[in-house]
């Protein structure tokens, strides 16, 4: 089977069981809240903006990653471009914008709760299983890249930080 559509049937099934199945059974925890149509527009505009990073994320796996998302078919060579270059897990970001987006347009403080526990998890998962993998399959490279993109939160450069005028002057 092509990597291409192993990647595409990966994803399916991750993002429905992470993203559709599992928050459907969290919003059953609690009564929805009365948000006004704002709002949850707004929701679903963290939805859209979580499932294009994620589907761009996947895309890079294959082309130049050559792998998947799957721990079976890692991707062979360590991605660092696109929105790799700016956080280290952009498709765990991407999905838990889809989660915090699901919470918001169905006004859902039960999948909030589960975004949050989503988050941490996964977190912990980066720490002691992903980034101990990563290390010893791309050594050198993994460091390095690890020493100049952060894990979840983009550096923000030119804000006037310390570091920026350490840079700069």
């Amino acid at each position: 089977m092509p990597l291409r559509v192993k990647s595409l049937l990966q994803a399916v099934v991750f993002q429905g069981l992470i993203a559709v199945a599992l928050p459907y059974l969290a919003s059953r925890w609690f009564d929805a809240l009365v948000l006004a149509p704002a709002v949850r527009a707004g929701g679903v505009l963290l939805i859209a903006g979580g499932l294009a990073l994620s589907l761009w994320c996947i895309v890079l796996f294959v082309r130049v990653g050559e792998g998947t998302q799957s721990p079976r078919q890692p991707p062979r060579h360590l991605v660092t471009v696109g929105p790799y270059g700016v956080v280290r897990n952009p498709m765990l970001v991407g999905v838990n914008l889809v989660l915090v987006g699901e919470a918001v347009a169905f006004g859902s403080p039960g999948i909030a709760v589960y975004a949050a526990a989503f988050f941490a998890v996964t977190n912990v998962l980066m720490l002691t299983v992903e980034e101990p993998s990563l290390r010893r399959r791309f050594g050198e490279e993994y460091d390095s890249y690890r020493a100049r993109v952060p894990r979840w939160v983009p550096r923000l450069r030119g804000a006037g930080l310390p570091e920026d005028r350490a840079r700069t002057g």
